[in-house]
């Protein structure tokens, strides 16, 4: 085992993510090279990217790596501002190893020359009598134009990077691989991808444990560490935020997060414009354009008097701009952020009952007049919708929804309802070359989300709609052979 990974400390359910890090800054220190010497951290907002590169920073430091941490969330846009990022470097590079004497950097100097002289002093570094590796590490660079991160790429990057002596780790906020950068072929040729996944139950649980240290556990803790990710879905930073507070209700533990720490933290820029109508598609498992119109000329008329291709474009654009949409990871359609889709759908059902309700109705609706049209894949929409719906209904203690005659009864009983969801469905197929395609694609919907499907359908009625598919797949040929033969 090398020194630095014998210096590896808890870091809770990153070690790792850590320990890549830490193998490539090892070797560097023996004087050898890396092939892979970017790596590329990306995952959700609060996942845990800044401290991972905070943990980096400092068990380089601690084994006297020359290290700077630039945050782009503290400018450095304008030419001027490109000085002071070179300059910051160099002083933190400085800061954290005995290295010398910094060249000297004058207020005048062009960008370009300050890069130079970075890059100069880092080769200068590199051969030395004793060779000393740096480590650049870049947080937050989805907030980077294309054109100031093609300047950092190639002014600052591709050339230190060509002293096979350096060490660099970005992060940014994508949960794919939809990254807001373009790398250049010099850089992405020698950078790894790593996504930072939210913690399982049982890791948020080892989170709060390692939180809670050895101060007794209070009644608020001890709830939180029963159903680990009923509040905060796993996400690290939501679990820290948790933890400091105690809520003294679900309601209320979910208001706060979302109105304090989604809108006001995670959402990029204002999001006044648009904050209903994000909560409105928080209550969809996908939309695209045409679904996001006809949502917002149906609750605000006013505003949105059309429901035009053109305005779901528009509204689609200005939600992405938020962070807080994303397409899916199948490429067909939106999602509001997987990873706190689910928060703010609850925050939309205790702030306005009636408007959640109706927006799985009017779903429901939307997505049965797709199937008569012979689109089958929209009977899952169909089914979640119609299921969310219910759950709606059973919530509804007090009786203050008002219901909708077009939505089925589920006291008529719900898996006699689902499966003759499906059968009429597939009475609407009628392309025989897309029958078995339509079919496994619904198929895969309710085997591969089966969790997102779970919250308002039993494992037993999953499992009825997955049965029905698997035995629909030769109907479903047969039915769109009756229609081509009408």
């Amino acid at each position: 085992m090398n020194d630095i990974s014998q210096n590896l400390q808890v870091f809770v359910h990153r070690e790792a993510e850590l320990r890549l890090a830490l193998d490539r800054l090892s070797l560097l220190r023996a004087g050898k090279s890396v092939a892979e010497s970017i790596l590329f951290f990306h995952g959700v907002p609060m996942v845990g990217k800044s401290a991972l590169l905070q943990a980096i920073k400092q068990r380089a430091i601690q084994n006297l790596i020359p290290t700077a941490l630039i945050d782009f969330t503290k400018g450095f846009e304008d030419p001027k501002e490109k000085v002071r990022l070179v300059r910051e470097i160099l002083r933190q590079w400085q800061e954290s190893a005995d290295i010398g004497p910094l060249p000297p950097l004058v207020t005048e100097d062009e960008p370009d020359a300050a890069a130079r002289k970075l890059v100069a002093y880092s080769r200068q570094l590199h051969q030395g009598a004793r060779p000393t590796p740096v480590a650049l590490l870049l947080d937050t660079v989805e907030l980077i134009s294309h054109e100031d991160f093609s300047w950092l790429q190639r002014n600052l990057i591709e050339p230190i990077l060509d002293g096979e002596k350096s060490f660099m780790a970005f992060a940014a906020r994508a949960e794919h691989i939809e990254l807001p950068v373009e790398l250049s072929w010099p850089v992405s040729r020698r950078t790894r991808f790593i996504a930072l996944k939210t913690f399982t139950p049982e890791e948020t649980k080892d989170h709060y444990k390692a939180l809670l240290g050895e101060t007794p556990p209070t009644i608020w803790h001890k709830q939180l560490m029963s159903n680990p990710n009923w509040l905060t879905l796993g996400v690290p930073g939501l679990n820290e935020i948790a933890f400091e507070h105690s809520f003294d209700s679900e309601e209320s533990g979910v208001r706060y997060m979302v109105e304090q720490v989604v809108f006001k933290r995670i959402a990029q820029g204002d999001v006044a414009e648009i904050q209903d109508l994000i909560l409105v598609m928080s209550s969809f498992r996908k939309f695209d354009y045409r679904v996001l119109a006809q949502m917002a000329n149906h609750f605000w008329p006013h505003t949105y008097p059309e429901s035009s291709r053109r305005l779901g474009v528009q509204l689609a654009r200005k939600m992405k701009a938020t962070m807080l949409m994303e397409m899916r990871q199948d490429g067909y359609g939106y999602v509001i952020s997987p990873n706190i889709r689910r928060l703010l759908d609850d925050y939309q059902r205790f702030r306005s009952k009636q408007q959640h309700f109706e927006t799985h109705c009017l779903s429901y609706l939307w997505f049965q007049e797709e199937v008569s049209q012979g689109d089958f894949v929209s009977v899952a929409d169909q089914i979640y919708h119609l299921a969310g719906a219910w759950f709606d209904f059973r919530l509804d203690v007090n009786n203050e929804l008002k219901k909708s005659e077009n939505i089925p009864n589920e006291s008529q009983g719900r898996s006699k309802i689902l499966l003759e969801t499906i059968k009429n469905g597939m009475e609407h197929i009628s392309d025989k070359s897309k029958a078995d395609t339509q079919v496994d694609k619904v198929l895969n919907a309710f085997q591969q989300e089966k969790r997102i499907f779970s919250w308002f359908l039993s494992h037993d009625e999953v499992y009825t709609i997955i049965e029905a598919c698997q035995n629909g797949l030769d109907q479903a040929v047969l039915i769109a052979d009756k229609h081509d033969n009408r």
